[in-house]
């Protein structure tokens, strides 16, 4: 066996970490195939992974494949992550589905020189479908995932489209792995998702008939666009800043004063899914009375989708240019397409949207600004939009569904993002879109929880004694009983399938939020909490799930760099805990096979459990209540099974608008608020997936126009050492930006607070503010200026040379613990040196964390210069930006 094996999927340290942890591995329908030995291959499994090994003795191909059958309604995702090394380039793992019956076979073929082919055969030979070079890692970390779907079948590796087949003889049978060659091949996972078919919302009817496609505006006449737009301005809010006012022409929103204001009318309008869409409104704008308008002035449409926070809107500027712009969950904007100066009159111009599937096409008067496919905000409500100062007058709105995408224009094909429901608020973490993972994250989380919340009750209801504190000793209670869903099955397919990767999930809750404590300034009073410190009740916790059984955790405890010297105590920890445990318990339960220490006859009586799961305004909530209410209720029932209650027990999961969970020692109740439950799901999404506050991150946007895309998201790089840096190509030159135009906001010693996007002063109290010309100029220096970049880390082109450091312009107090870390890094970065200037940056004028980190940078003492026209401003003039690492 070669050395390969050291790239054992498995857990990476905290913020890096993959999809999941060792363990947690599951071949799913494939498991049954590994029954079948082939003679040449050796088969193994190590920390959770399968290992299939040919040393060169066998020629024969190594085949995992299940009977699939056609895909069900509305798509069926298949999701396979694995590696493999091999010294024989014709080595090759194969994504495989084929029709036994009319020998037909297509192939995704990854090779061991990492390039990728997508191939079909057949009795009378193969045909290539499509191919990429070095596509590949091999490093551990590949998601190969197919989806079917309206009869295609497409092919993905590493979230990017090889290839597809429709209609092909090979569809709709067998599905699996196939492996070639000679070499280790490591398969970490395997799994199957159908998700429901989406329920038409409330209220809302079937879309008309399709009507013949005839450009931008379809055929109407005047008092349908007039109706269609009264319709929505009688429902019109009235905002603080804003007036409505009827016109001949249309509808007018004027904002004489109010920076930094936005106004959204929502059109009402149902989600187009795959069905084409055009949506169109006339937009004029003008000053607002006697006051000029804001430069940064902008009218047109707007949609949101309410299942993540994502956004974008299709706009015409006050400086007469089409503007397509993304906003992240937390704000960020990100430019997609821009046509400079399209509009050379004042008005009206034809703003429109052509949605489509997975697509949406932005257009200004017949010019196509850009084209988003594939993003978050896709599915969003619309509305008419309006911000900054001015008067935006609205005319002719136009709603005609165009019918079903022609042949011509193939679809590309995303995994549905679930929505349990219109009306929902906050992020739904998806976990990679694997099923039993989200299992195991959301059941370990709650389960955990209420196992806590059950041993505070336990030791309420029956007065049974507790040394030490409380806290510890509940969650010494909560992590035997999950550790003991690891070994004694509960009899719950879903509990008992995910017992090992759930109980991982409780304990690495609180690894995650202790390390990210460790980032943050202590809270004063922090000593006086009743609960442990969070690291060290992840210590006391896992060290008891550990010593229940070590060989499924020992990948676990090597990730986190358990010592030995404490591990070694964990098994003796763990007997003796569920030693005092169940000898507490022992005289209030009632003898089973599973509770062979109880002292009171099976037919003892005792009060009942009552469980209710209540509806939930938030997307866990209703995700919770509607996927695992059987598995959260049978672990609550099984509390009145094992115990001889003195009265009932009220079990109850809720909204509280607080994150929290407790006991009732008065009311005999357990409210388990669904809050608590979001909290944890989010932060451990946002460490192994890269969400953002839960949210997917903006994945993939092309724009015609000006060609820009949106950033990617990643862990931070560290800046090089060494050489020039990488340069991109210069971007195509765009408007200038006025980076001194006042936006109307004073200059303030105060931090601004979160989302950090709006109007910004135009000068600065304590750092000297400059332009594009001036930074030029200081770069040209010898020494040059040490360029600051504030930006999220990863994945953002920046200025040449600049080093990135997010969380430079956080909010808070210029005495605050971050203060106390920015003068450390300050004072390191400069080695003391003062009067080396730092050049302060984000993403443009907008970006007021860039004013921030600033202000930090400043106070210290160090010669500062905010440079506000940031990465927009110098994209602006076409100058060059460093490429990715």
């Amino acid at each position: 066996m070669s050395d390969f094996r050291r790239l054992l999927p498995g857990v990476a340290l905290a913020l890096a970490l993959p999809a999941g942890f060792a363990g947690a591995a599951d071949l799913g329908p494939l498991n049954a195939a590994l029954d079948h030995q082939v003679s040449g291959w050796q088969q193994s499994e190590e920390q959770g992974v399968v290992i299939l090994s040919n040393d060169g003795s066998s020629d024969r191909g190594r085949f995992l494949l299940w009977n699939a059958g056609p895909a069900p309604a509305p798509m069926r995702s298949s999701l396979l992550t694995f590696t493999f090394g091999s010294q024989d380039p014709k080595s090759s793992l194969n994504f495989m589905i084929g029709n036994q019956q009319s020998g037909e076979f297509c192939f995704l073929a990854i090779f061991a020189n990492r390039d990728v082919a997508l191939d079909c055969l057949s009795d009378s030979g193969a045909t290539n479908i499509a191919g990429r070079q070095g596509l590949a890692k091999l490093d551990g970390s590949d998601r190969l995932q197919v989806i079917e779907e309206g009869g295609a079948t497409t092919f993905y590796l590493n979230d990017e489209s090889i290839g597809r087949v429709e209609g092909h003889p090979a569809q709709g049978g067998d599905m699996g792995v196939a492996l070639f060659g000679r070499g280790d091949f490591l398969l970490g996972h395997f799994s199957v998702i159908v998700p429901d078919r989406p329920a038409p919302a409330a209220g809302t009817t079937p879309a008309p008939p399709p009507q013949p496609e005839t450009g931008n505006r379809p055929p109407d006449d005047l008092d349908t666009r007039r109706a269609l737009l009264d319709q929505a301005f009688a429902k019109a809010p009235s905002l603080p800043g804003w007036q409505v006012t009827e016109r001949e022409e249309g509808w007018t929103l004027e904002n004489a004063g109010s920076h930094g204001a936005e106004y959204l009318l929502p059109l009402g309008l149902a989600p187009a899914g795959e069905q084409r869409r055009v949506v169109s409104v006339d937009v004029t704008l003008a000053p607002a009375g006697d006051r000029p308008m804001s430069a940064r002035a902008s009218a047109g449409l707007f949609w949101e989708n309410p299942r993540n926070g994502q956004s974008c809107s299709v706009q015409l500027t006050a400086a007469g240019d089409g503007l397509m712009v993304c906003f992240t969950a937390s704000g960020r904007a990100v430019e997609v397409g821009r046509l400079p100066k399209v509009a050379t009159t004042p008005g009206p111009h034809t703003i429109a949207i052509i949605e489509s599937g997975s697509e949406v096409v932005g257009v200004i008067g017949t010019e196509e600004i850009a084209t988003l496919k594939g993003h978050p905000s896709l599915g969003g409500a619309v509305a008419l939009y309006a911000y900054e100062r001015g008067a935006f007058t609205f005319s002719d709105l136009v709603i005609q569904d165009l019918g079903a995408r022609g042949p011509d224009r193939p679809r590309e094909t995303r995994v549905p993002e679930k929505s349990m429901g219109s009306g929902l608020t906050g992020p739904l973490p998806q976990f990679g879109g694997d099923a039993d993972r989200m299992a195991a994250a959301y059941l370990g989380i709650s389960r955990s929880i209420f196992l806590h919340e059950l041993g505070h009750a336990l030791i309420g209801e029956l007065a049974v004694p507790s040394t030490g504190p409380e806290e510890d000793a509940v969650d010494i209670y909560s992590a035997l009983q999950m550790a003991d869903a690891t070994v004694t099955p509960a009899g719950h397919p879903l509990i008992d399938r995910t017992a090992p990767l759930a109980a991982g999930y409780a304990a690495l809750a609180w690894y995650y939020s202790g390390r990210l404590s460790e980032t943050m300034a202590p809270s004063e009073g922090a000593w006086q909490d009743e609960h442990t410190a969070d690291l060290k009740r992840f210590r006391n916790m896992f060290c008891v799930i550990y010593g229940a059984s070590p060989a499924k955790f020992s990948a676990l405890a090597e990730v986190v760099k358990m010592e030995e010297r404490t591990l070694a105590r964990c098994e003796d920890e763990f007997r003796k805990q569920n030693r005092a445990w169940r000898a507490i318990l022992s005289p209030y339960t009632r003898i089973s096979a599973e509770n062979p220490e109880g002292l009171l006859p099976a037919s003892a009586p005792g009060a009942p459990v009552e469980v209710e799961l209540l509806p939930s305004r938030r997307q866990v909530g209703e995700f919770l209540r509607q996927t695992y209410a059987d598995a959260l209720r049978e672990t609550a029932l099984s509390v009145g099974r094992a115990f001889a209650l003195p009265r009932p027990l009220k079990i109850t999961y809720q909204d509280c608008d607080v994150v929290n969970a407790w006991y009732a020692p008065n009311e005999g109740s357990i409210t388990m608020c669904y809050e608590i439950i979001e909290h944890f799901a989010v932060l451990i999404s946002d460490i192994e997936e890269g969400t953002k506050d839960g949210y997917e991150q903006i994945a993939s946007a092309a724009g015609s126009g000006a060609g820009a895309s949106a950033p990617r998201m990643a862990p931070q790089a560290t800046p090089g050492t060494g050489g020039a840096p990488a340069q991109a190509p210069p971007p195509a030159a765009m408007a200038p930006i006025d980076e001194l135009a006042d936006d109307g906001v004073p200059p303030t010693l105060r931090l601004f607070t979160a989302p950090y996007r709006g109007g910004t002063p135009n000068s600065h109290p304590r750092a000297t503010v400059s332009t594009t010309p001036e930074i030029q100029a200081l770069m040209r220096q010898d020494p040059p200026p040490a360029l600051i970049d504030i930006r999220a880390a990863g994945g953002l082109q920046s200025l040449p040379g600049a080093f990135r450091v997010p969380g430079l312009g956080d909010d808070g107090g210029l005495s605050d613990g971050l203060q106390t870390r920015v003068e450390q890094f300050v004072s390191e970065f400069t080695r003391g040196n003062k009067t080396l200037p730092l050049v302060i940056f984000g993403a443009g004028p907008e970006d007021r964390a860039a004013y921030n980190a600033a202000l930090r940078v400043a106070t210290t003492g160090q010669r500062t210069i905010w440079y506000r026209g940031g990465v927009a401003a110098w994209e602006a003039l076409g100058l060059p930006l460093a490429a990715e690492e």
